[in-house]
């Protein structure tokens, strides 16, 4: 019986032997955890050396991390592509031109003119002689005819200071972009109105304007400080009122605005 289970137990450890050596042949190098379970799954091998296996092949493999020697590559460039300065200067480049500030040109400039007041001159030249023709025919008095001639006198240094006040006060100036007006004589205040802003531009004459082709020009706009602006006596006025109108429509289609939207 001793003998007989001995045999036994050499057959079996010879046969496991040489399944193992079988499995682990030239052909069957690092097999798949598959063929190992399948072979495991067969009793081809002893549970134990089938486990020790599938566990060393399901062992999770580190990489050790690889040392950067490569410097890193310029901002928007790609790695192995490089740029020179030219190049990267027109990338950098504003694709519409358009959006940029174009630079201020002046496009007219005046103040208040002298003609605006020929009518009242006029009115005020007739008057004048009408009145000293009525005190010398009419009165024969040297105090009387005096008296008129002061009154006259007077009437003309109002008129003649007006004009100066008028002129000397104002100034206009319009450019690309903006309506710049002054006020004042000792101090002066200066505002400006962004051609954006103008709404609308309007002017009126009356008979001596139409004659002497004078006028005064209306501004709306949506300006807070003068959302009505009201310019006397300007000189060619239906070409300055053209002129402003114009810089309104090319500075609202520069910068992408419908006049209608406004």
């Amino acid at each position: 019986m001793l003998n007989e289970s001995a045999e036994g137990e050499e057959a079996r450890s010879t046969s496991d032997f040489l399944n193992i050596h079988k499995w682990a042949g030239p052909r069957a190098e690092n097999p798949p955890v598959s063929a190992g379970e399948g072979m495991l799954s067969r009793g081809a091998m002893p549970p134990w050396m089938g486990t020790a296996i599938i566990a060393r092949w399901r062992r999770p493999r580190f990489r050790l991390p690889q040392r950067i020697t490569q410097r890193h590559s310029p901002p928007f460039t790609p790695r192995g592509c490089r740029m020179d300065k030219d190049d990267f200067t027109n990338k950098m480049k504003p694709r519409d031109d358009s959006r940029r500030d174009d630079p201020e040109e002046q496009l007219w400039s005046g103040n208040y003119s002298a003609k605006d007041m020929y009518g009242s001159w006029i009115i005020t030249g007739v008057l004048s002689i009408a009145a000293l023709a009525v005190a010398c025919v009419f009165f024969w008095a040297v105090p009387v005819v005096l008296g008129v001639i002061g009154v006259v006198a007077l009437i003309w240094i109002a008129l003649l200071f007006r004009l100066m006040w008028r002129k000397w006060s104002v100034q206009y100036e319009l450019t690309t972009q903006r309506f710049v007006h002054q006020k004042g004589v000792l101090s002066r205040t200066t505002d400006r109105i962004e051609v954006i802003d103008i709404d609308d531009v309007t002017f009126t004459q009356s008979i001596f304007d139409r004659m002497f082709g004078v006028g005064t020009i209306t501004v709306t706009s949506s300006d807070r400080t003068h959302p009505t602006l009201v310019l006397d006596g300007i000189e060619d006025v239906k070409y300055v009122a053209d002129l402003i109108d114009g810089a309104r429509r090319k500075e609202r289609i520069r910068r992408g605005i419908h006049i209608e939207a406004i």
